[in-house]
């Protein structure tokens, strides 16, 4: 088997689809990438060749040794223009510490239980909204105390009609002591957003809007603005997720990790998920969004107009930039 762009291939899939391919026959395995920092499965089997394993092996050579002038002069020319660590990764085939990584710092982040939530006690919930293909992922958050919030519940489904959604989502906020909910209102999000506002529900959408389209209003964020928000509460401590939904090979972390920098050749930055899911992302992201500023206190429930809900945007998809 020969696999290129390895780095890009979860390690279930590689585990549970491309491994058994092999069983029967113990054939090789050839596996072709960039590497895309130190984690996941290419880089344990890597570290197994270094070490020299039986029935490992590896070659590494950087784009400065090839001899085409064409390919010489495209990478002096990305060397000028792009971040030392990412150049290294991407021309210099180095596994650097993370380089393109959107999240850093993941396991600083794990900590806490799961709970019942005591009365009286204030949460907030967030929740990106699933299609058939996708999944729709709830957190909830208490409230108290000063930062770091601490993540209590995660709720995660797939193939429910929007009404049993809808009964799902109000169940958990009634169970949470009626917390607030903050939603995407993108697309079909606003037929939805009706629903729960008709069962009394007390949620706020939010529109996702594609990047490089200006907000100009509070129930309008851009993705790259709801990742850099959950990206920034991640490395300064400001949320913990118990290792239930946070440990290794969970989807969120999976997402998370999954999360890449890409730079172009003009410098400005655009994010991707190689996991080609990040239904587990958009909902955290959503709820930190709604987080208040410090400590305890209320969220408001906003409202969100018919302008803010016109427009439909697409799924979550492998390489989709944001």
């Amino acid at each position: 088997m020969v696999v290129d762009e390895g780095a890009w291939i979860t390690k279930q899939a590689y585990e549970e689809a491309l491994l058994p391919t092999l069983a029967d026959s113990n054939g090789p395995l050839l596996v072709i990438t960039t590497p895309a920092g130190r984690r996941g499965w290419v880089w344990e089997e890597y570290c197994r060749a270094v070490k020299g394993e039986k029935g490992y092996g590896y070659l590494s050579r950087p784009s400065t040794d090839n001899p085409n002038p064409k390919i010489r002069q495209y990478v002096a020319f990305r060397r000028a223009r792009m971040q030392e660590t990412a150049f290294a990764q991407e021309f210099l085939a180095e596994f650097t510490e993370d380089a393109t990584a959107l999240f850093r710092n993941i396991d600083h982040a794990v900590g806490g239980q799961p709970e019942a939530p005591p009365p009286q006690i204030p949460y907030l919930s967030g929740a990106d909204l699933g299609k058939s293909d996708s999944w729709t992922v709830q957190y909830t958050a208490r409230l108290t105390g000063a930062p770091p919030f601490q993540i209590v519940n995660e709720d995660r489904f797939q193939l429910l009609d929007w009404p049993d959604q809808v009964r799902r989502a109000k169940a958990t906020c009634g169970r949470y002591n009626g917390a607030p909910l903050v939603v995407d209102a993108t697309g079909v999000g606003d037929a939805v957003l009706s629903m729960m506002r008709e069962e009394r529900m007390a949620v706020r959408g939010v529109k996702i809007l594609p990047a490089g389209q200006p907000t100009g209003e509070s129930a309008k964020v851009r993705r790259k603005d709801l990742l850099d928000g959950l990206a920034l509460k991640i490395t300064q401590g400001g949320i913990r997720v118990p290792a239930k939904y946070l440990g290794p090979d969970t989807p969120l972390r999976v997402e998370l990790e999954s999360m890449a920098i890409d730079i172009d050749d003009e410098g400005r930055t655009k994010y991707r998920s190689r996991a080609g899911k990040s239904d587990c992302v958009f909902g955290l992201a959503l709820l930190v969004h709604g987080l208040p500023a410090s400590g305890a206190g209320s969220v408001v429930a906003g409202e969100v107009t018919d302008e803010d809900i016109e427009d439909a945007q697409g799924e979550d998809i492998m390489g989709e930039e944001f």
